[in-house]
């Protein structure tokens, strides 16, 4: 039987001895964009950063794949002694001011957390003009004009917040797909009990098929 990968993921371990090597906590490669003071959550051996998650078009949405692979990843952390991850959500556009509202519209939502201290360490901004935005004008419209209800967010800030992730710090530019991003942190336990809930739940909605 022809396997086929339908998703993946990458867990990045922490390293010391990059963290020496750089001056960093843990080790890990969003350190080189920002300072995130996790101390208060636990050593830097506790610490991972995940990203490059993806699942192919047609096993998207109504499947178990996206919390499979997030149960798989949660599992691999236990093993290693993990109970936090960092990372960064693509915010889907290459213009400040954009991000800025997708910020905004984040904050407004209830997903930041203003209690984990991040500081930039890198000012890099993109060339103008910006090329990709997230919002419509007529979006943007409302935006300007102090409406921001019912404003989009873009898909892995929205997928991100549903596994039990909270938003950290300001916007960061992403110099690898030229769009901002958005910091995030997010407890292994809280990640894993999501993913089981919505596994459970398509458990039910294929039982009444």
């Amino acid at each position: 039987m022809k396997l086929t990968c339908i998703g993946a993921g990458r867990l990045v371990l922490p390293n010391p001895g990059v963290a020496k090597a750089h001056g960093w906590e843990h080790g890990l490669p969003l350190e080189a964009k920002v300072r995130i003071d996790l101390s208060a959550l636990g050593p830097p051996g506790t610490i991972a950063e995940v990203g490059r998650l993806c699942v192919l078009d047609r096993w998207r949405g109504k499947t178990a794949a996206l919390p499979e692979l997030c149960v798989a990843m949660c599992l691999e952390s236990r093993r290693h002694g993990v109970t936090h991850w960092i990372s960064a959500a693509n915010l889907e556009c290459d213009s400040e001011d954009e991000a800025i509202l997708v910020h905004e519209v984040i904050r407004r939502r209830g997903l930041m957390r203003s209690d984990i201290p991040v500081r930039l360490r890198t000012a890099d901004r993109p060339r103008p003009p910006a090329r990709f935005r997230f919002y419509t004008d007529e979006e943007r419209g409302r935006a300007i004009a102090g409406d921001l209800s019912g404003l989009r967010l873009p898909r892995a800030v929205s997928t991100d917040a549903k596994l039990g992730a909270r938003y950290i710090g300001e916007p960061i530019w992403d110099e690898h797909f030229g769009m901002f991003a958005q910091p995030l942190i997010a407890a292994v336990q809280d990640v894993m009990t999501a993913a089981e809930r919505h596994l459970r739940a398509l458990a039910r909605a294929q039982g009444r098929r």
